[in-house]
């Protein structure tokens, strides 16, 4: 019967707070690192229902315990909740991909903790039903930097939407660049995490109301290299997150994290890049953001009426894009001003 509990984590004063919180209701296993963790779940794995995980561990760290887990199918069996003392948004994200059913930041709270680990056992058992859920984790990483950067949380789903008219767009004019609807589906479902590198970004330079210095600038632009080495570091994790083609994804998300804010004319960053040597997923997410940075309005700035953003990006008054790719923005008017909606402009 699945129904017993496995806590891994290095420090027994935090292993005991977890034990005494989870009570006498469940038989609870007991490992101080990762590596006895996975001993203990090989021989027990038909018994336990739930792990409850650390991170950062010696010998096998928490990461490695997932991994180890995915690549022997037991997410689909057993619930994991991470408690960790890591306070990075990064490591949240890199967690919630495998995915987990829970994420709580020590020191515990035992009776908040004894709730949701209810929650968690009552999930126990149901979560092979997955595909909602990997289908919705990307943008839940793209929402994890929007609760840190105060453009607001449509900006997600709006480039998500423009990214997709944009594709589509060029897809049926200029079949030149092969894209397809599944080529187009893996642009928009990477488009979610364009600006994942802002996580590593300090809030008061993210959210300062006001012109930026020079410095803190060169560190606003950093988030382009920052989201691409963040990408490669979760190769394997959005391999689970999109396990078809997944390579492809990868290079899809990384090319469009570093690369959405060079410009046609090789004067935008980190790289410089000119004309189509900026890879073409990166183009289209590139003037997707340009118009709804431009029309939403921020704690730095205020929004442009978004007639007048769509003539200045049409003009290259907003930076040179690909003439191409002008066209199909001209092209899909209608659909990207119904995008934008209302604005608030006050």
């Amino acid at each position: 019967m699945r129904d017993k509990i496995l806590v891994i984590d290095d420090s027994p004063e935090d292993r005991k707070s977890i034990v005494d919180a989870i009570g006498e209701k469940y038989i609870v296993f007991e490992a101080g690192d990762g590596k006895r963790g996975i001993e203990i779940l090989v021989k027990r794995e038909e018994e336990i229902a739930c792990i409850v995980l650390d991170i950062g561990m010696p010998v096998v760290d928490g990461f490695q315990v997932l991994a180890a887990m995915h690549s022997k199918k037991l997410l689909n069996r057993i619930a994991v909740i991470v408690v960790t003392g890591d306070k990075s948004l990064e490591t949240e994200v890199r967690c919630y991909a495998y995915p987990i059913v829970d994420y709580i930041r020590k020191p515990i709270n035992r009776s908040i903790f004894a709730m949701r680990l209810r929650a968690a056992m009552r999930f126990s058992g149901m979560i092979d039903q997955r595909d909602e859920f990997s289908a919705n984790v990307l943008d839940m990483f793209g929402d994890i930097v929007e609760g840190r950067d105060t453009g607001g949380a449509v900006h997600i789903e709006h480039i998500k939407e423009m990214t997709r008219a944009l594709a589509v767009n060029l897809m049926n004019h200029y079949p030149e660049y092969e894209l397809t609807k599944l080529r187009v589906n893996e642009i928009v479902e990477a488009s979610a995490l364009h600006d994942i590198g802002k996580v590593a970004i300090p809030d008061h330079v993210l959210n300062k109301p006001g012109k930026l210095t020079a410095e803190e600038f060169d560190l606003m632009k950093s988030h382009t290299t920052k989201g691409g080495e963040m990408i490669d570091r979760m190769a394997s994790v959005l391999a689970i997150v999109h396990p078809n083609d997944s390579e492809n994804f990868v290079k899809t998300a990384h090319d469009i994290c570093r690369h959405h804010h060079e410009r046609y004319d090789g004067r935008g960053y980190p790289d410089r890049l000119q004309g189509d040597d900026i890879p073409l997923a990166a183009q289209i997410v590139s003037i997707a953001d340009t118009l709804d940075g431009m029309t939403g309005r921020t704690v730095y700035k205020r929004a442009i009426e978004k007639e007048k953003a769509f003539q200045m990006i049409s003009t290259g008054e907003a930076g040179i894009f690909p003439p191409k790719l002008l066209e199909c923005f001209k092209d899909a008017k209608d659909r990207l001003m119904d995008i934008i909606g209302n604005q608030n402009l006050d």
